[in-house]
């Protein structure tokens, strides 16, 4: 999930929130925001086709796989994140228009961000929600060192 919210340009390189994620926190922004994020995010297919968004699961495999010469295991995987969320996202805003700085008191506080993620993954508002678990089931083992080396790849795969 990292790599997408990095990908789509709601994180940077250093896994940080930018501004682009502080505006899709704003409810009457966030399907725009989310649009501008796929167009950006995955700018290459939406070059080979303006209305991507539009396109069945079983086109836009066709276009992930040609875009990104990957197997259609990998492209089928693209296009299903993508379409789950084009669906959420607001394509008839236009494209380019440019992102209004957020003023203070629209962007919540860090009390607010901590709360629980909703289950359904759609709040009240029917925008997407975020919500990400990470289970780690460990070997049974006494080598430190095991461990140690299973905690340095997933910080290296989470950091990236």
């Amino acid at each position: 999930m990292i790599k997408i919210l990095k990908q789509l340009g709601f994180l940077d390189s250093e896994g940080t929130p930018t501004e682009r994620y502080h505006q899709y926190r704003r409810p009457d922004r966030s399907g725009q925001i989310l649009a501008e994020g796929l167009r950006d995010g995955w700018k290459e297919a939406c070059l080979v086709d303006t209305r991507l968004n539009e396109r069945s699961q079983g086109q836009l495999v066709g276009i992930f796989s040609s875009v990104t010469g990957k197997g259609e295991a990998s492209a089928q995987k693209i296009a299903s994140t993508f379409k789950a969320l084009a669906d959420k996202a607001d394509f008839e805003s236009p494209a380019g228009e440019p992102t209004p700085p957020v003023p203070p008191s629209d962007v919540p506080t860090d009390d607010a961000s901590r709360q629980p993620a909703s289950p359904t993954h759609e709040n009240s508002s029917g925008g997407l929600t975020l919500h990400q678990d990470i289970h780690i089931h460990l070997p049974a083992t006494t080598d430190v060192a095991v461990f140690t080396a299973i905690f340095r790849a997933l910080r290296n795969e989470l950091v990236d």
